[in-house]
C-alpha cells in the first residue's frame, strides 16, 4: 500500500481546502514478492578431448579435458548459473562460485619422442673379387623409446653402410674348387 498526504494546501480565500488529508490506496501492481537466487545442478562432464600441441586438458557440463601432454595431467570446469530461479525483485544473487574446476588426467597421456638404439652388427661382408672391394650394413631403430602419444619420430636414418675391403681380396681369374668325396666300407 502506498500512503499520500495533502498537507499545506489552501485555497483562494486562504481557506484549509476541503477532504482527507491523509489518503490510502492499494497499489499491488506496483509490489512484488523477493525470491532470492538459486543455483541450478552443475552440469555433466563432457567427453574429454585432449590439446595435444600442448598436452593439456579442461570440461562447460565439465568443459573439454585440457591435456598436458609434457606432464600427462589434465584439467577441466563444470559451470552453473544462478536461474533457479534468478534473483527478483530484490533477491540475493546466488553464494558461491560458477565454475568448478578438476583434474582429468585419466583422459590425458605424456609424449614421448621416439629415440635410436644403438646400432646393430655389421652384416657379413658383401666381396666383389674381381675389384677386391665389399660392403656391408647395419641398421637401428626407433624404440628406444618408441615414440608414443603424439610424440616425434626419430630423426635420421635407419641404416648404414660401410666398406670392408680389408676383408675381400682381388682375383685375377676364376677359381675352381675341388672337392674329394670317399666312402668308407
Amino acid at each position: 500500500a502506498v500512503v499520500s498526504t495533502q498537507s499545506g494546501h489552501y485555497g483562494r480565500d486562504g481557506s484549509d481546502c476541503e477532504g482527507e488529508k491523509l489518503n490510502n490506496g492499494t497499489c499491488n501492481d506496483q509490489c512484488c514478492k523477493t525470491d532470492d537466487g538459486g543455483w541450478t545442478d552443475w552440469g555433466n562432464w563432457s567427453t574429454c578431448e585432449c590439446d595435444h600441441s600442448t598436452g593439456t586438458g579442461t570440461w562447460g557440463n565439465w568443459s573439454t579435458c585440457e591435456c598436458d601432454h609434457n606432464t600427462g595431467t589434465g584439467t577441466w570446469n563444470k559451470t552453473r548459473s544462478c536461474t533457479n530461479p534468478a534473483p527478483y525483485c530484490y533477491g540475493s544473487d546466488c553464494v558461491g562460485d560458477t565454475t568448478d574446476n578438476g583434474t582429468c588426467d585419466d583422459q590425458c597421456c605424456l609424449t614421448i619422442n621416439g629415440g635410436w638404439t644403438d646400432w646393430g652388427n655389421w652384416s657379413t661382408c658383401e666381396c666383389d673379387h674381381s675389384t677386391g672391394t665389399g660392403t656391408w650394413s647395419r641398421s637401428r631403430s626407433c624404440t628406444n623409446p618408441a615414440p608414443f602419444c603424439y610424440g616425434r619420430e626419430c630423426k635420421g636414418e635407419k641404416g648404414d653402410n660401410g666398406t670392408c675391403d680389408d676383408q675381400c681380396c682381388e682375383f685375377d681369374r676364376p677359381i675352381t674348387i675341388i672337392s674329394f668325396y670317399s666312402c668308407l666300407i
